[in-house]
Order: structure tokens, then C-alpha cells, then sequence
């Protein structure tokens, strides 16, 4: 997952593709060096250390609150190093398996996890989450909340780009012979069953069923890769053309929206939805 162009050092806006770690980029970098190399250090600032890998990154400084900097890796030989001060966890690669133990008492724990229990079921237990000091996660209580990841801005709420008139979108339905109803998706195994209530509903209205469950329609060749064309501009106008959407959830969770809701509101179209009981503004 990389961040965003607009805006890289914001967690709050991971919406692109997260590409494979080449291990041995790491693996080269450490054999290199001196047995002693990352414990001994002077880097002068609080060590982070991704102990799932989430990056390229062998080691870089960022800006680490109001006051201070912090020096991240992928290393986790840094552990060592006097000025070590957390790892981090990306949730999708967590594995209790593989833990940094023994913890030690000074060690701070963090979990960053955007999706839903359903990518890791560990964090549906409260014995899990107590684990972590600091959590980035979909629920609005963490303490960098990501409910809203999926929305950039409230502008984009307001933007007419790809709004389509509602008689235009009824002409539409004859000359490119669309459905009333549109749904997008890629995941055919999921907790909240969505597919079985989908495939019913369809013997009684028209859907066009794009991606790989119950698929009726076909994307354009250049939207075929879900996550990185989610928010392509081919694939908002091609959502706007429609009069509803689908905004099925993988999994049914408390706080738990993603873009299926707001893509949707972006262009005009009005979302049927089936995922979190629960908004609060």
C-alpha cells in the first residue's frame, strides 16, 4: 500500500495498491553490515521499526508529532538500539506466530489496519487489540480513526463532475442497455453472505454485476485490477451512469464503511447499503 501523492505522510488516506516487499532489498542491507551496526546507531531520535514490513524503505527520518522526528524501518535489528522506542504492525501481515518477543516493559506496541476482521480475524478479540498501545483502525475509537480513509474530502461530496441528470441516466439504460442498479466487487467469500441475498434480489430486478461474483457485465481491460482502479476516473463515471449502487460490506462491523458507500454519493448515484447499523456525524 502506498500513500497517496496528495498527501504521503497521512495513514488517514491509503487508498492505493500495496506492492509485495522485495525481502531481498532488506536482506542485502543488513548483510553488509556489521554485526553491531543497528545497535550501535547515533541516530538521534525515537526508533520505529515496522516488524511487519511495510515498505522499501531500509531506514528514513519523518516528522514524528509537532516537536520532534522519528527514524523508521523495516530493520528489525533496531530493537537493539538504545534509542528504540515501537514497532509497528500492518495488520493484513500480522501473525501471532511471529511476535517481538519477549515485550519489554519500555516497548510500545502500534497496529495499523484498514480492512475489516474478515482480512485478519485475530482483532475480533479484545485479548488481541489490548495488546497494542496505539491503534489506526476503522473503528472510531482508535486513536487515529480511519473511518472515513475511503473519503478525501467532503468536497468531493459536493463536486457535480460526474453527476449525471436522471433523465440522462434513463436514456442510458436503452442505448448502452445498463441496468437500474450497479455492483462492483472482487471478494466472493465473505462473512457478511452478501452474494446470496444479491443473487435473489436479481431474479426480480435488473443488476449489472461487474468484478467476479455473480458476473453479468465486464469492466473495460484498464479497470480490471480492483484495488488499484477503485478510484479511477473511468470507473467513477461508469458508477455515475447508473441510477443505484450496491454498497454491500464484506463484513458487517460497527464504524466499518468503505468505498463502496461514499463512490456512490461522489457521482450522483444513489447507494443501497448493507454494513454498518451505526453512523454518527
Amino acid at each position: 500500500m502506498r500513500y497517496l501523492d496528495y498527501d504521503p505522510h497521512d495513514i488517514v488516506y491509503i487508498t492505493e495498491i500495496r506492492r509485495p516487499l522485495d525481502r531481498s532489498i532488506l536482506d542485502n542491507y543488513i548483510q553488509d553490515k556489521d554485526e553491531n551496526y543497528f545497535a550501535s546507531r547515533n541516530l538521534s531520535a525515537p526508533i520505529l521499526v515496522w516488524w511487519t514490513p511495510f515498505t522499501y524503505d531500509t531506514g528514513s527520518y519523518i516528522q514524528c508529532g509537532d516537536q520532534t522526528r522519528c527514524f523508521i524501518s523495516n530493520i528489525r535489528k533496531y530493537r537493539d538500539n538504545k534509542d528504540f522506542s515501537a514497532f509497528l504492525f500492518y495488520g493484513t501481515d500480522f501473525h501471532l506466530y511471529d511476535l517481538p518477543l519477549p515485550r519489554y516493559q519500555h516497548e510500545q506496541w502500534a497496529l495499523l489496519h484498514e480492512e475489516s476482521p474478515k482480512n485478519n480475524y485475530a482483532f475480533s478479540f479484545e485479548s488481541i487489540m489490548s495488546m497494542f498501545n496505539h491503534t489506526a483502525t476503522f473503528k472510531r475509537h482508535s486513536d487515529v480513526p480511519l473511518t472515513t480513509q475511503w473519503l478525501a474530502s467532503t468536497d468531493d461530496l459536493l463536486d457535480h463532475t460526474y453527476v449525471i441528470d436522471i433523465k440522462e441516466k434513463t436514456n442510458l439504460q436503452t442505448i448502452e442497455n445498463l441496468a437500474p442498479i450497479i455492483y462492483i466487487q472482487s471478494d466472493c467469500f465473505t462473512p457478511s453472505d452478501r452474494d446470496l441475498y444479491i443473487k435473489e434480489l436479481m431474479k426480480y430486478i435488473p443488476i449489472d454485476s461487474y468484478g467476479s461474483c455473480l458476473h453479468n457485465k465486464d469492466l473495460p481491460e484498464n479497470l480490471r485490477i480492483p484495488v488499484e482502479t477503485m478510484e479511477h476516473d473511468d470507473i467513477l463515471k461508469l458508477v455515475g451512469k447508473y441510477k443505484f449502487a450496491l454498497a454491500f460490506e464484506n463484513a458487517v462491523c460497527t464504524d466499518y464503511i468503505t468505498e463502496k458507500f461514499w463512490r456512490p454519493l461522489r457521482v450522483g448515484t444513489i447507494p443501497i447499503v448493507y454494513g454498518s447499523d451505526q453512523f454518527q456525524v
